[in-house]
């Protein structure tokens, strides 16, 4: 037979791993029902272009976002895989993105293909190039 040791050991190791996937699930939802479907994009790639300071070519991407939800994304920062050496993302990006609002700017990258990382609270929209 079990002794009683081990059936608390299991019991407690099960209502551990029910409650680590409980708290998942809900922040999950949470981000999800927050912005991910409100926060939608638009991006244009331009020709590759020889940058001279960097002696590399570059990709540039044109990027629209908008925040059609109902609230604001706070602490907003935008990121691009393989970066160029000088100006990879605009420096004049606002740290709050209000709702109802509009963002155009242009990122460069090293690579042809890669991933402009958006995030902030509650916030995180991945746009692969």
């Amino acid at each position: 037979m079990y002794s009683l040791n081990r059936i608390l050991t299991i019991t407690l190791a099960i209502v551990a791993i029910i409650a680590i996937s409980l708290t998942v699930y809900i922040i999950e939802e949470n981000v999800t029902n927050s912005y991910n479907s409100e926060i939608s994009y638009e991006i244009t790639k331009l020709p590759i272009a020889y940058d001279y300071s960097c002696d590399t070519n570059d990709t540039a991407i044109n990027v629209v976002l908008s925040n059609k939800g109902t609230k604001d994304v706070a602490d907003f920062t935008v990121s691009v895989t393989n970066p160029v050496c000088v100006s990879a993302v605009p420096d004049s990006l606002p740290s709050i993105f209000n709702q109802s609002s509009t963002l155009r700017f242009t990122v460069y990258s090293n690579d042809v293909n890669g991933t402009i990382t958006v995030a902030g609270n509650y916030t995180l929209v991945s746009i692969s190039f």
